[in-house]
């Protein structure tokens, strides 16, 4: 028989026993309780380094689109220097999108030094089709961290100033790039804008915490590419486009003979929109016919023909321009209502120059071709001088020339007291239209175009004048996507 102490012996050891079991059992849990927690942490760090990448590279599609208001496609193709140092073949590959080569360059955007500008560049290995960079401070836009814990971008003098002091190593937080490529479809081949459309190409890279950095890469990287083309609304082939139901002289009549020219050259002279619906054919529009009869409309040259003078509106409601090309924008300036709101509420919110009331005269006529102007006058605009302008000139009122003007770009007489009044001798080099509009209700109508041409006018159709204009418009998207490499071809 067993004794009571061999029996307390026995217990004491199976409680032993059961002791271990559960410590090892706690002892299991917790470890994997912290293997789950640092997961976690890891999962958490590499979320919010993908998180920044993203937002950087969001913020570099938005600082494009800001930078290519105002500028020539062709000019931001051709990148920072100008010089073209690739092949027509190299530059169509979808690698060539990338501000950064991801394959056979060199060093992948991982594995590079932020900090280091030189090695960027070298990587980065051309600067066709790089937008120019913000600030003095090295390659592409960046984003840094203060010793105030406060963030500021590459073109922040002030934060960098208070930041010059300590520079920590890890200040840097990340970096975006930008690049612009041509549209593949378009005729002018990888380095010549042509139809008004272009890709833009944001990289956002950020340091990893030195734990984080696997296999070499020292940064997390995220793409984004999106599509836009200008807004082709007031795209013309003809120097004078006229938008109405009929047609009155603003003064004693519509056109001086032996007083006026309009050259079109390759392109049409003079164009007519009828806004009734009716009168689709191309020369029994009563406008056309009212022009065509005028004394002296055979001095409206272009396209081979004398007069040049035609009525386009079948192609326009059909969404084409002059020859048949398509513009699907170009139908809206039949929509007065639609004209309306974008004369008087959308561009008055865009305009680098407003004037409202009195008659600004010649400080209207502004701009260059470095940096056009969206000037908009709500009211009448009389130039008397010589002045030079580009851009975008809006007039809601009369538009009185005497002197002789030189303007680059496009000028819209639309407005409820639109009226067109040509003297002297003014040149316009990208078109001008003319479209009078009144109100209907909670709606608008079109009215009579108010015209009268003399002196030498010299107005010249020329596209690039055009796209000038059209690029201090918003874009229009047409695509917005992010870029996984590994499914690129």
């Amino acid at each position: 028989m067993e004794s009571p102490r061999q029996a307390c012996h026995d217990a004491s050891g199976v409680a032993l026993l059961l002791v271990l079991a559960i410590l090892t059992t706690l002892s299991l849990l917790g470890l994997t309780m912290i293997s789950g927690s640092l997961t976690e942490a890891q999962i958490c760090e590499n979320y919010s380094h993908d998180t920044t990448a993203l937002m950087l590279a969001e913020t570099g599609l938005h600082r494009a689109l800001l930078e290519l208001r105002g500028k020539s496609f062709s000019q931001a193709l051709k990148g920072l220097s100008g010089r073209i140092d690739i092949t027509e073949e190299e530059a169509r590959t979808f690698d060539f999108r990338n501000p950064i080569p991801l394959r056979g360059y060199g060093l992948p955007p991982q594995r590079l030094d932020l900090g280091d500008p030189e090695q960027i560049a070298a990587a980065a290995r051309t600067d066709v089709g790089m937008l120019p960079e913000i600030g003095r401070r090295g390659v592409g836009y960046y984003l840094r961290k203060g010793p105030d814990g406060r963030f500021g971008t590459a073109d922040d003098e002030a934060f960098f100033e208070s930041e010059q002091a300590s520079r920590p190593d890890d200040a840097l937080i990340g970096r975006y790039l930008v690049k612009v490529t041509n549209n593949p479809d378009d005729p002018g081949g990888p380095f010549d804008d042509r139809d008004g459309t272009l890709i833009i190409r944001s990289m956002g890279l950020v340091r990893m915490s030195p734990a984080r950095r696997l296999w070499g890469a020292r940064n997390a990287m995220k793409l984004l590419e999106t599509r836009v083309r200008l807004d082709m609304t007031f795209e013309t082939d003809a120097p004078i486009t006229i938008l109405g139901p009929s047609l009155a002289a603003e003064r004693t009549r519509l056109l001086e003979p032996g007083r006026f020219r309009v050259y079109g050259n390759e392109h049409l002279g003079l164009a007519i929109i009828n806004t009734t619906g009716l009168y689709m054919d191309t020369l029994a529009e009563p406008m056309t016919q009212q022009l065509l009869r005028t004394e002296g409309s055979e001095a409206v040259s272009g396209a081979g023909l004398v007069p040049s003078i035609r009525n386009l509106t079948s192609l326009v409601r059909a969404g084409q321009v002059w020859g048949g090309r398509p513009n699907v924008d170009c139908k809206r300036v039949l929509d007065a209502a639609l004209l309306r709101r974008f004369i008087y509420e959308k561009l008055p919110a865009l305009a680098d120059q407003i004037y409202r009331g009195g008659d600004p005269g010649d400080a209207a006529w502004s701009g260059t071709i470095d940096r056009p102007r969206l000037t908009w006058v709500d009211g009448n605009l009389t130039i008397t001088g010589s002045p030079s302008g580009a851009g975008l000139l809006i007039v809601t009122g009369r538009l009185k020339v005497t002197g002789n003007p030189h303007f680059r770009g496009l000028v819209l007489v639309i407005g409820e007291q639109a009226a067109l009044d040509m003297d002297g001798q003014p040149r316009i080099e990208g078109g001008l239209w003319l479209a009078r509009l009144r109100s209907a209700g909670e709606e608008a109508a079109f009215d009579t175009a108010r015209l009268s041409l003399s002196g030498y006018f010299e107005n010249r159709s020329d596209w690039n004048y055009q796209k000038l204009a059209m690029s201090l418009l918003p874009f229009v998207p047409l695509q917005w996507r992010e870029i996984h490499p590994e499914m690129e071809p």
